[in-house]
This record gives C-alpha cells, sequence and structure tokens, in this order.
C-alpha cells in the first residue's frame, strides 16, 4: 500500500538492558527512566488503516479496515477481552479499491456518547467523501447504516493523494487532511481549490457543514473551509490532546519526510509543498510565497536505508510514565522502522530508533489512541498492537546520575516556563510550571 534525516541520535546510545514484562519483553535505552515493550491485542484484521476510539469509551477501538471484497469496514476490538468483535460496526458498500483509496479515516465526536455520531472518509466514484453516521438506538455495538448523512464530497484529480485523516481539535471543530491529487504543483495551479491543504468545518448545525468564519480564507471562493496549505499527502495527522498543538506527517515526493506542529489555534500556516520538500527546494516558481511565510519542519528524514513514506503517530499523554509524556512516535511504511521524537528548547529534537524495542515484522499503517492516552497501531497485515510502558528509576533524573539532585533542578529551572518540551514536562501539563518542580522535589534523593 503506497499511503502515501533520519538523523540518528549520538546521545542515544543503545547499550540494552532487557527484562520481562507480562509476556513481552520489555526493553529500555540506556539512561532512561521507562521502558518500552509491545503487546498485540488482536489479529485477523484485513488492511487495518486506522485506529480510534470515542472520548469516554474506555472498552474499546474501533479499527477503519481499508477495503474488504470491495467495502469499506468499522470494526471493533474489545479492550477487556483483547477480541475482534465478528460482526463490523458498520460497512460501507463500493469504495474503490486501489492502493490509496478506500475507507482511509474514521474519528467520533466529541459528545458521541450524548449524540451517537460518527464520521468516516473514503475514496469512491473518483470522489473524496465524508459522511456522517449515528449508533443503533437499541445496539451500541452497531451503526445505523441508514443514518448516512453526507458532509462534504471533494473531487480528485489522481488515484492517489488522498489522505483521509480526521480528528476533533480542541476547539471542537473537525479537521481534515486532504492531499494534493498527485500533481506537484496542484496547490500553486489551483489556488481556490481544496487540495493539499488542512480544512477545518463546523458540523454542528444544520446544515452539512458551515465553515467557521474565524477560518484564514473566508471569502475566497473553494476554500473557506481551508485551515492551511503546503500539504502532498498528510498521513497521519494528530492534536496534542494537552498543549492543542497539530502535529502534521506529510509524505514526500522524492527524497525526504517530514515532520511539521502548527501552534494551537493559528490557522493560515503554509507547510511548504510544492515549493519545499522537507527543507529542500523542490519547485521555482515566482508564485511560490516568501520562505519567511512557510512553517518548515522540525525533523526530516531521507529515503534511505529502505525508507519511503512517513506514517505519523501521537504524541503519548498515557498514564503508565511520566517521563514519556510529550513524547511522539512516528513510523516509516517501507522500513518498518518506529522512533520517538522529544523536543528540547533550542537544540534539535532528539530522535531516537525504537525498532528493536517495538517493531515485529509488520508494515505500520496507522497510530491511534484509546480514551485514557495509550498508544497503539495497527498494520496492514491485520495486527492491533498496544505500546507497553513500564516506569523505571527517577523520571526526574535528567543528567542520569542515579539521583534527583541540584544539578536536575538546575535543569528544570532552565526551562521554566517553556512550552512544547516533552522530555522535562514531568507532569504532562504542556509547559513547565510549579507542577513540574512539585514532582522533581516528590523524586528528590536517589533512584532505587
Amino acid at each position: 500500500m503506497n499511503l502515501l534525516p533520519h538523523r540518528y541520535s549520538t546521545f542515544a546510545t543503545l547499550f540494552l538492558s532487557v527484562g520481562l514484562l507480562g509476556s513481552s519483553l520489555c526493553v529500555a535505552q540506556s539512561g532512561e527512566s521507562f521502558a518500552l515493550s509491545r503487546e498485540t491485542i488482536v489479529s485477523g484484521l484485513t488492511r487495518s488503516v486506522g485506529v480510534c476510539a470515542p472520548r469516554d469509551d474506555l472498552a474499546h477501538l474501533f479499527i477503519a479496515e481499508q477495503y474488504v471484497s470491495g467495502a469499506g469496514r468499522v470494526r471493533i476490538v474489545d479492550l477487556v477481552s483483547k477480541t475482534l468483535l465478528p460482526t463490523p460496526f458498520l460497512v460501507i458498500p463500493g469504495v474503490s479499491i486501489a492502493s490509496e483509496q478506500g475507507l482511509l479515516g474514521l474519528c467520533f465526536h466529541p459528545h458521541y456518547a450524548a449524540n451517537g455520531h460518527f464520521f468516516v472518509n473514503y475514496v469512491k466514484d473518483a470522489q473524496t467523501i465524508v459522511d456522517r453516521y449515528t449508533v443503533s438506538p437499541t445496539n451500541p455495538l452497531v451503526a445505523d447504516p441508514l443514518s448516512r448523512k453526507l458532509i462534504m464530497s471533494i473531487p480528485r484529480t489522481a488515484s492517489n493523494h488522498n489522505s483521509g485523516w480526521m480528528e476533533f481539535g480542541p476547539d471542537g471543530y473537525l479537521y481534515l487532511g486532504v492531499g494534493d491529487g498527485a500533481q506537484s504543483t496542484a496547490p500553486l495551479t489551483m489556488p481556490e481549490s481544496p487540495l493539499g491543504r488542512i480544512l477545518r468545518i463546523d458540523i454542528n448545525s444544520e446544515k452539512a457543514y458551515v465553515s467557521p468564519p474565524s477560518n484564514p480564507w473566508v471569502g475566497v471562493s473553494g476554500i473557506d473551509s481551508g485551515w492551511a496549505t503546503g500539504l502532498r499527502n498528510p498521513w497521519r495527522c494528530a492534536f496534542d490532546r494537552i498543549s492543542g498543538e497539530l502535529w502534521v506527517a506529510d509524505i514526500g515526493k522524492n527524497a525526504w519526510e517530514e515532520i511539521s506542529v502548527i501552534p494551537a489555534g493559528i490557522g493560515g500556516i503554509d507547510l511548504g509543498w510544492p515549493c519545499w520538500e522537507g527543507t529542500v527546494q523542490n519547485y521555482v516558481s515566482t508564485t511560490c510565497p516568501d520562505p519567511a511565510s512557510q512553517l518548515f519542519p522540525i525533523h526530516t528524514y531521507e529515503h534511505s536505508l529502505g525508507n519511503c513514506a512517513i506514517i505519523g503517530g501521537r504524541v503519548y499523554r498515557g498514564p503508565e510514565s511520566v517521563a514519556l509524556r510529550g513524547t511522539y512516535f512516528f513510523a516509516d511504511l517501507c522500513s518498518k522502522r518506529i522512533w520517538t521524537l522529544q523536543r528540547i528548547p533550542g537544540e534539535a529534537p532528539l530522535v531516537i530508533d525504537r525498532s528493536a524495542q517495538l517493531q515485529g515484522t509488520g508494515q505500520v499503517s496507522s497510530f491511534g489512541e484509546d480514551a485514557q492516552g495509550n498508544i497503539y497501531f495497527c498494520t496492514l497485515g491485520g495486527t492491533l498492537i498496544r505500546i507497553k510502558v513500564q516506569e523505571l528509576g527517577c523520571p526526574a533524573d535528567f543528567d542520569s546520575n542515579g539521583a534527583v539532585d541540584a544539578g536536575d533542578l538546575s535543569t528544570l529551572l532552565a526551562y521554566w516556563n517553556h512550552t512544547g518540551v516533552s522530555r522535562f514536562d514531568l507532569d504532562g501539563s504542556g509547559t513547565i510550571n510549579s507542577g513540574d518542580l512539585s514532582l522533581l522535589l516528590a523524586y528528590w534523593g536517589e533512584c532505587s
């Protein structure tokens, strides 16, 4: 499925400590206060490309299957029994069958528990289609197939670069990723097209949708719904549930994959494509914007060692580890590598290859979260895997000297009031503040 530097850090030496966590192998990088392992939850899915859960549902995950016998399907995983329910939650007949078509996106309304609404994004008859469905009033484990409401349709100019990502933002609006239609200059030659953008729409009205008046291009024909531009094929994007930042993984053309972070609530951002691929100029034109007006990626990696297509992940905000909070997980489809990325102000992001800890043999196709913030990923081969975390030592031992002491306090104070820092944000608030200081003092002394 063509869904679409790595600069290996010398900071992360690969001396491994190994222990058993249940039946899975638990592996920690030297100097880290947590260990990662993988747990297979279910197998037997078909072309699984999406993982999500309603906000308040602690017992289930919902999986999007791209296509099965000409239909897109949504399946339910029972997290208590770790079983795949035999009856599909929803079947969408007649979806297009190709490597980048079919059912590509799934998300739930923030008030799903009250209104039962959820949304699907799929390709059919040369159209990207976004529909709303409602859960059955008599059975919470199946959708009402007659409840379909068309929200949006976008004509496709090519069979690929369809993205399909959807997610509700902190503002309650629905965000959607739309690929560029596989045209190397499409966003420039069709400036009033929704292609190559992230859209932002309000679906809480009697109409199918309306464009929020605060959208940056309101009044421009065809793109009232636009929120960000300069995208090639965003697979996938993710909101940080604490900071509200939008992480965008955009698949490159010939050489570079990229990750960008859009600040919370900021619209009108240009992420550079087609003028730039990552930080390398791709297309020269008088219509290319001033580079100073663009948001460049925080991380890129090359198509070396078998890399080909980034699989955007999630920011960890789960309950199992303080030290891991704020860390972003992502993968590559072809090389099957999985990495983490941590931001440190004034320095390049710390990117660590986690493949030895997390990867089996499958092609990662998508990441997702359960209602608690635990991270999962699915593979094209039909396996759903949970990333398990075991806390080790002291999360506040920043210098890894075996104790939380004055050196660690000095480090924390040096980043006081900084935002977007994952390594030192002990309470997961998104800002280095008194909550982090209190936790550091609670860990004070030697690590056991």
